[in-house]
C-alpha cells in the first residue's frame, strides 16, 4: 500500500461519511479543496487536507505512521446573527460526533481489495460568523488530526 493511496483513501472515506449525512448536517454538497474557498454557495462543506499543518511521519520497521490534519468547514447563509447561532452550532457538534468515539475510525478499500484504515486522533471545533452585505455567513470548522499506519 502506497502512502498516497492510503491517505487519499482516508480522505475519500471521510468525504463519504459527510456525504451520507448531508441532510443531518444541513448541507447540500461536500467538496475536497486545497484551501478555504473564495466563492461560497451555502449550505455547503469543504474538506481541506493538510491545511495549516504537515504530515508528520514516523518510520516503523514495517512501514510508517502518518499524522496529518484535515479540516472540514460547513458554511450557511442566514438573514441575521441570532437565527443561525444554534442551528450552526448543532451542525458543527453533529459533524464532530461523526468522527469521535466509536466513529473515530475511517475504513476504506484500496486497489486490489486491500483494506485500509485511519484514526481520528484529536479534534477541534470552531463555530462563528461574519457579515456579508445583507446577510450573515455562519460556519463551523472541524479540525481533525488523523493517524494512519501505512
Amino acid at each position: 500500500m502506497s502512502s498516497p493511496e492510503a491517505i487519499n483513501g482516508a480522505i475519500d472515506a471521510l468525504i463519504a461519511v459527510i456525504t451520507a449525512n448531508l441532510t443531518t448536517l444541513g448541507l447540500t454538497t461536500v467538496t475536497e479543496t486545497d484551501q478555504e474557498p473564495r466563492y461560497l454557495a451555502p449550505p455547503e462543506a469543504y474538506v481541506i487536507p493538510f491545511v495549516e499543518g504537515i504530515d508528520s511521519i514516523k518510520i516503523l520497521s514495517g512501514g510508517e505512521e502518518h499524522t496529518y490534519p484535515i479540516n472540514v468547514v460547513g458554511f450557511y447563509k442566514y438573514v441575521d446573527i441570532q437565527t443561525g447561532l444554534r442551528p450552526v452550532r448543532t451542525y458543527g457538534l453533529t459533524a464532530l460526533d461523526l468522527f469521535t468515539r466509536s466513529n473515530g475510525t475511517l475504513h476504506f478499500t484500496m486497489t486490489g481489495g486491500v483494506n485500509g484504515g485511519a484514526e481520528v486522533n484529536d479534534t477541534t471545533l470552531e463555530v462563528g460568523y461574519w457579515r456579508t452585505g445583507d446577510y450573515i455567513m455562519h460556519y463551523w470548522q472541524l479540525g481533525l488530526q488523523i493517524r494512519q499506519i501505512v
